[in-house]
This record gives structure tokens, C-alpha cells and sequence, in this order.
């Protein structure tokens, strides 16, 4: 029963480190340089903002310093308690090209964040919109590059893979699963190869869309109780006709997401369920996965050195689940900056991932939500 057990656990771990070698081999980055139209389409860069006195300076600041002419930055003040808004306003009376906008107030029905970007789209005059987040920095040559790619990939929806600053233990403990995840289990060379929506993936840092697809996909609108609004309107993007790529952005655009242990867990708790298509089912299998691949390797391999008895199927077989869990980290690691330690601490960030989609499902069973950024979001199932 242990030989076949270690088998099929052993050909699982392989079937994901191979996916993994795929998507890092075929993900490529958006080309720095390049003809573009000899009439640039207007780009409109939207930005909603909700507490982020800490972040919105830097964020406008480099989005004012893009290479690309054709632009507009609109950033959407989301009712925010602090500096924000004062802060665009000062930036916003040195450059016409910046616009500050009081939003409105959330209706019922909406996730704060998707409101903000419906309001945004509804303002924006460009062909083509950009989505990022307030906690984001980019490379002054962010929209240019990335708006190439999407013309020469001849995509509707690019997204990027950002470079995700860690600076503090669990910022390089948790964060380093959000590419892990992407990479070793979503095909992403074969996104528009399979026809089915759920193929579609994004990142919600940096998210370009054609005016026309977006519309035609309904927008914010079809999405508005989606609180995993970036892999959403990817899919929607999809479901109606539109071509959705991801590349790796680590050179264009950098995300500080969060900065301590409860700002990650409540943070990623909140989408987490989200992510898995609020399926029950999909969420166990993950957590069995998770497992069983990633986790209880180490609980065999300490039983092993606890006994002195290093059997070929209790302590050589599990060891080498874990060499490959380490090399997969490492080399997710050393593509996107990650801290060089995130292989030797892939267990418990693993562990603790697990952790979080209990925590989500938890929420959803019990009808309680989660409070981020001064509103209380349910993760239940969407109706």
C-alpha cells in the first residue's frame, strides 16, 4: 500500500514540477523595445485608491513618469479616512494629465474594490485601460512595453506577473505561493488553447484591457460581487470572444502587497476561497494536494530520523518529494527576486497557505465575513 501510495504521490509532485519547468520556459517578458502604431492609441491608467496615504505617491508619481505619451491617469478616491486624496489633489494641480475623482458611494451588491473600477472605466477615455493597484511602482516604461506585447500577441487582456517586494520574515514566508501557485498549477501556455473561461488567469497589480473587450465582456459590472475581481474579469474577457495572456512583468512593475502576518492572512483569506471558484470541492482536493505533496513528506522523513530506519519508501522516496518542492521554489524564486531562502522555508509556507483556505472555507460555513480596509466583506459562496 506505501509503494503505491509514494507512486502516485511521486508521479503527482513530478507532473507538477514538469508544468512548472513549462510555464517558466514558455512565459516570457514584455519586449522593452519595438515599433509601436504611428498613431498611439490613448491609454487611460486607473487607479482606485481606498487608505493608501502610505503607497499613492510612488504609485502616481511613476505612472506620471511613463515613456508613453498617449495617457491619462485617473486615480478614484474610494471614501478614504486618510491622506489620500489630499495627496493626489497637491500632485494632481502640477500635471494635467493627472485627475483625482470622489467616488461614489458603495451600493449594495458591489465589492468596494470592483465599484471603484466600474466608476474608473466609466470616466476613461482611451482605447485601451489599465488597471493597477495603488500599492504598485512602475518602470517608466511599463505602459509602452506591455501595451507592445499585447498588440504583437495580438491579446485582448494582458496581465503581468509583478516583482512582489518582501521585506519583513512573513512577507518571504507566505508571499512567495502567489507565483508558486500560478505557475505549478495553472497551464498558462495553453490559456487560450482551452476554450473553457476558468483557463483565463490575471493578476490584479497590473491588468491591461481593450475598451472594446472589456465592454463587451460587461465590465466591472459582470463582476461586481466578485471579490477575486482580477482572475474574473479575465474570464469574462474570455467567455466573450477575447484573447487573455499573462507575462512576467518583474522588470516593469513591483507590488508591496502587505507588511505583517495579520495583514497577509486576512488579506489572502479574503480571495483565497475566491480563487478556488467558491467550490467546496475544489478547495478540499487543494488542501489533499497540498498535503500530501508538500507537507507530509517531512512528517515521514522526521518519523524516519526519529527511528534511525531510513527505508527506501519512508525516508529516500519522501526525500526526494521534498528536493523537488525546494528546486521548484528556488527557481520560482530566483526568476521573480523572491528572498533566497524561500526554498528552506516552502514547507511552512505551504502549511500555512492550507491554513488560510480552511480559514476562507470556515467563513463561508459560517456566514462570517472578513474586515479589510474598513469594510466587512462575506467570502461565501456568490449567488
Amino acid at each position: 500500500m506505501l509503494a503505491l501510495y509514494q507512486t502516485v504521490i511521486t508521479l503527482l509532485i513530478l507532473l507538477v514540477f514538469f508544468n512548472l519547468q513549462n510555464n517558466l520556459r514558455s512565459i516570457r517578458k514584455p519586449p522593452a523595445e519595438g515599433p509601436l502604431p504611428p498613431e498611439l492609441p490613448p491609454v487611460s491608467i486607473l487607479v482606485p485608491a481606498r487608505n493608501e496615504e502610505r503607497n499613492i505617491e510612488r504609485c502616481v508619481s511613476s505612472l506620471l513618469a511613463q515613456d508613453y505619451p498617449a495617457k491619462e491617469v485617473i486615480v478614484l478616491d474610494d471614501d478614504s479616512s486618510d491622506r489620500t486624496a489630499s495627496i493626489v489633489e497637491e500632485m494632481a494641480a502640477r500635471d494635467r494629465t493627472l485627475s483625482l475623482v470622489r467616488g461614489k458611494p458603495l451600493p449594495p451588491g458591489w465589492i468596494g474594490k470592483n465599484y471603484a473600477c466600474h466608476q474608473l472605466s466609466q470616466l476613461a477615455h482611451g482605447e485601451w485601460l489599465l488597471f493597477t493597484d495603488a500599492d504598485t511602482v512602475h518602470a517608466s516604461n511599463s505602459v509602452s512595453a506591455s501595451l507592445r506585447a499585447a498588440i504583437e500577441e495580438e491579446v485582448d487582456f494582458l496581465s503581468l506577473i509583478p516583482h512582489i517586494v518582501t521585506l519583513s520574515f512573513w512577507e518571504k514566508v507566505l508571499l512567495p505561493v502567489i507565483p508558486f501557485g500560478l505557475l505549478a498549477f495553472w497551464p498558462l501556455a495553453l490559456m487560450n488553447s482551452i476554450p473553457h473561461p476558468r483557463a483565463a488567469m490575471a493578476l490584479g497589480p497590473f491588468m491591461l484591457v481593450k475598451r472594446e473587450a472589456y465592454i463587451r465582456a460587461g465590465g466591472y459590472e459582470a463582476i461586481r460581487d466578485n471579490i477575486v475581481d482580477d482572475i474574473a474579469l479575465a474570464r469574462e474577457v474570455k467567455r466573450a470572444g477575447g484573447r487573455v495572456a499573462i507575462m512576467d512583468g518583474t522588470d516593469l512593475v513591483s507590488v508591496r502587497f502587505y507588511r505583517s502576518f495579520r495583514e497577509i492572512w486576512y488579506g489572502l483569506s479574503k480571495s483565497i476561497f475566491g480563487a478556488l471558484d467558491y467550490s467546496f470541492t475544489t478547495a478540499a482536493l487543494y488542501f489533499i494536494a497540498g498535503w500530501c505533496l508538500f507537507i507530509y513528506p517531512y512528517f515521514q522523513v522526521f518519523q524516519s530520523l526519529t527511528f534511525k530506519e531510513f527505508h527506501f519508501l519512508s525516508f529516500w522516496v519522501p526525500s526526494f518529494q521534498i528536493a523537488l518542492a525546494w528546486i521548484m521554489h528556488y527557481k520560482v524564486a530566483r526568476r521573480f527576486r523572491l528572498s533566497s531562502f524561500t526554498p528552506l522555508f516552502s514547507g511552512l509556507t505551504v502549511a500555512l497557505t492550507l491554513f488560510m483556505i480552511v480559514n476562507s472555507v470556515r467563513c463561508s460555513l459560517t456566514g462570517k465575513g472578513l474586515a479589510w480596509k474598513g469594510r466587512y466583506y462575506n467570502v461565501g459562496v456568490r449567488r
